[in-house]
């Protein structure tokens, strides 16, 4: 397991298949803090 420090910017890539974990709290937009087109709502991810 690895975590991503706050803040730290990351740029993951796999050569191969691989699965991950994203473990976030519910208030974290996918988006960060900014509200665009392709900001979705919690109920819209979900469905």
């Amino acid at each position: 397991m690895h975590a991503v420090p706050r803040g730290v910017l990351h740029n993951p890539v796999a050569e191969e298949e691989c699965w991950i974990a994203l473990i976030e709290p519910v208030t974290s937009k996918h988006t960060g803090n900014v509200e665009s087109l392709l900001t979705k709502s919690l109920a819209q991810q979900l469905a």
